[in-house]
């Protein structure tokens, strides 16, 4: 299987050639591919890249923009770029600059398999150093844990510590864990490669890397499992094209193709597939209003003591309403089964205690103190299909039924995180065992 590409948009030869992938310039300087295969965890330099012309942007038609796509065997977890400008610390091997990755198919370290949960206290040994890892969580004013509120520290056996990882607004997890524990740059000190599975099913891959002091640089990447389609236009022009062909179309949505190669006044777009036949429960239905969002706008920040914990737990400030609460629960029939959908508010971390240098996103447009969280029932099997951030600038609208004439039943659920911006999912029955809908496609449109 070929590496997903790294696409680096806005680009030209030049500037791409000034990070290291111009053409028959060697790249391993500066990037590496990160592999995690049968509980070991690899780097491997990226020699090579070949580059690939994008198409261009109709606002800037003279700038060719291109895509890097790294040279390497399988499938990475990630690919790295990091550069490092201090000296070897005291007490590591002479003549070995601090940042430097080992050029070895296989990395040096242990695997660790630690849970990041409440009360986590575990000491390892690493070239002969002993290092304790600990969380540190905060709770609501109702003892609940809040998630993303998890925070890992490393500590010395002299009280020394340090943030490996930090919070994450807006986030809830199913699971989080490290995976992987060695000394990748050669400072003497301990780097980690981390998982956190997210409750709609994405997977952050993570990697905390020392920079020689008492600090921690984190890089990740979020992934989706499912690899729907992706879809993106920005403009008014596209964004007005893509609605008249949804207005005009049969119900209740085609999926679309639109053209890339032409300004948006010469877009011929025209629709690829359009819902044939079969049962349409829901078309339009309001999941999320203006009603609903109005009680929730009034959730309190965390306090400045919860940003602060004691023996691991804090409490945030007291919310004037319940947030952890049900806002929308509603049946329907499709193919003579029974399907249950559940809106509900969840309260979350909400600060910027995210650690130093921390590169990973956190959502969209990180987290305020309550999530959105949708889900799906059937059968006695529960699914998340989307959490996001409930302050968002229109009604969120529900449509299920036979959507592209495949006779499965599918979701498609509409909304505006932000006055500029317009999200659609959509989700179809999978055939994957142990799961009950695949995300099929994510489309957003940009205003400008």
């Amino acid at each position: 299987m070929s590496p997903d590409p790294i696409v680096l948009t806005g680009n030209t030869d030049e500037e791409l050639a000034g990070h290291g992938f111009g053409s028959g310039q060697p790249a391993h300087a500066r990037w590496h591919a990160l592999y995690w295969e049968n509980d070991a965890l690899s780097l491997l330099p990226v020699d090579k890249v070949r580059l690939e012309k994008v198409p261009f942007d109709w606002a800037a038609p003279t700038v060719k923009q291109v895509r890097a796509i790294a040279d390497v065997p399988g499938k990475p977890v990630m690919l790295l770029r990091l550069q490092w400008t201090t000296e070897a610390a005291l007490g590591t091997a002479a003549g070995q600059p601090a940042g430097v990755f080992r050029m070895l198919r296989q990395a040096n370290g242990a695997v660790a398999h630690e849970l990041l949960r409440e009360g986590l206290n575990t000491a390892f040994s690493l070239a002969g150093k002993s290092w304790t890892l600990k969380t540190q969580v905060l709770k609501n004013s109702q003892g609940r844990l809040l998630p993303g509120s998890v925070e890992l520290q490393l500590r010395w056996v002299d009280g020394r510590s340090a943030v490996v990882l930090g919070r994450a607004p807006g986030r809830i997890f199913k699971e989080q864990k490290v995976l992987w524990a060695g000394d990748l740059n050669n400072d003497g000190l301990p780097d980690f490669y981390i998982r956190r599975v997210l409750v709609t099913g994405h997977i952050d891959h993570i990697v905390s890397l020392s920079d020689g002091e008492l600090r921690y640089v984190t890089s990740g990447i979020t992934v989706d499992p499912d690899e729907p389609a992706s879809l993106f236009t920005s403009g008014v022009g596209e964004l007005e094209e893509r609605e008249s062909i949804f207005a005009n179309s049969p119900s209740p949505y085609p999926e679309v193709v639109l053209l890339t190669t032409g300004k948006a006044e010469n877009t011929n777009a025209v629709p690829v597939r359009y819902a044939m036949s079969g049962a349409m429960p829901m078309k339009g239905y309001r999941l999320f209003t203006e009603q609903m969002r109005n009680p929730l706008s009034n959730a309190a920040a965390p306090s400045s003591d919860a940003l602060t914990p004691s023996a691991g737990v804090s409490q945030s400030a007291a919310m004037s309403l319940p947030v952890n609460r049900i806002l929308k629960d509603m049946r329907f029939d499709f193919d003579g089964e029974n399907y249950r959908m559940l809106v509900e508010s969840v309260e979350t971390y909400a600060g910027s205690d995210v650690g130093y240098l921390g590169r990973i996103s956190y959502g969209e447009y990180e987290g305020y103190g309550v999530a959105l969280q949708i889900s799906v029932y059937h059968q006695g099997r529960r699914q998340v299909l989307l959490v996001t951030n409930p302050g968002m600038d229109s009604s969120m609208a529900f449509s299920a039924g036979d959507l592209d004439g495949s006779g499965k039943l599918s979701f498609t659920i509409d909304y505006a995180p932000h006055y500029n911006n317009h999200m659609s999912y959509t989700w179809r029955r999978s055939e994957k065992l142990g799961q009950l809908f695949q995300r099929t496609v994510v489309y957003q449109s940009q205003g400008c």
